[in-house]
């Protein structure tokens, strides 16, 4: 860094009118530079067999699949063989779903009774991944897996039937302020944060009260045996490190790799347009989206984001 700027000021109405004011740089404090992502090691494939567990496999193997990805491979140590607070941040369609149920089996095998909290940002999501957990953990593994309904009378006696609690930031929000006087929160040991890129969204504020309050309750409860284990699940971040020491992860449990690295090749062409009216540059980029559409993806599945109805029309027109 230069010692010191100089900052010139003129005015724009009064001839002569300046001034310079000299700015130090001598007790300047910069923010640190974000930490580098995580490269993706070359390693072999992992089979589903390395599970150790019969009933594990065949969870697994009722998805079709017999060996993990590179990600999934490189994050398998820590997350299956590791009770540590772990950040696994990887663009979408990495697999974090399987990270996820890889952190319930260790649980289910290291902890007899022990409970899962599973909070998905959107109700959509935690629908979603409730229909599919429901009858494949209870199939396979007979864990039964309930969603919290945001009444706390109900939500209650389903905690203490389930083994896997599905939850929005909301419903969880409410269900753990009291955590002092409900035993059946105390006794989570998993605590499953997906889609955590999300606290920077209008559930980010919830999110981020939720998470700190469940470790504050893990520290108050002062249990070196059986402590509560976090586990937060995210697209690419810039800030990686700073999430993984929010949620109490190590530095060798921080995994932040690059979009880059996604198992679908994702390529991204730009085509700029110097029109300044608005009506006559939607216009012009009608025909270029459909020539683009032509040529890159003829027989696939497209998705074109238009400001209007009236321009959506016009793009089916063509």
């Amino acid at each position: 860094m230069p010692p010191q700027y100089y900052v010139r000021v003129v005015s724009d109405r009064w001839h002569g009118s300046e001034v310079v004011l000299p700015i130090s740089f001598r007790h300047l404090i910069l923010p640190e530079k974000f930490a580098p992502p995580t490269q993706l090691v070359d390693l072999q494939p992992i089979s589903i067999h390395d599970v150790r567990s019969e009933r594990f496999i065949k969870f697994f193997q009722s998805e079709k699949f017999e060996r993990f990805n590179a990600i999934q491979t490189q994050v398998f140590g820590t997350v299956y063989n590791k009770d540590e607070n772990v950040l696994v941040c990887a663009p979408t369609g990495s697999g974090k779903t399987v990270i996820a149920e890889l952190a319930i089996m260790r649980l289910l095998s290291t902890v007899k009774g022990g409970k899962a909290v599973y909070l998905a940002p959107l109700e959509s999501l935690a629908w979603e991944r409730f229909s599919d957990w429901s009858k494949r953990f209870k199939e396979h593994l007979g864990v039964t897996t309930v969603m919290l309904t945001n009444e706390t009378t109900a939500d209650l006696k389903l905690m203490q039937e389930g083994q896997v609690i599905i939850t929005t930031p909301q419903a969880w929000d409410v269900m753990s302020r009291r955590w002092k006087t409900r035993p059946i929160v105390q006794d989570i040991r998993l605590f499953i944060v997906d889609e955590l890129h999300l606290i920077g969204g209008d559930v980010g504020p919830t999110i981020e009260v939720i998470v700190s309050r469940m470790r504050y309750m893990n520290a108050q409860l002062d249990r070196p045996n059986a402590p509560l284990r976090i586990v937060g699940l995210g697209a690419s971040v810039a800030n990686g490190k700073d999430l993984g020491e929010w949620i109490g992860a190590s530095s060798s449990a921080t995994f932040n790799f690059h979009p880059r690295n996604r198992p679908v090749p994702l390529e991204i062409r730009i085509q700029g347009f110097d029109i300044n009216q608005f009506s006559a540059r939607q216009l012009a980029m009608v025909k270029p989206t459909y020539l683009s559409i032509v040529t890159h993806a003829p027989n696939k599945p497209v998705i074109v984001f238009v400001p209007s109805r009236t321009q959506a029309r016009s793009c089916l027109l063509i």
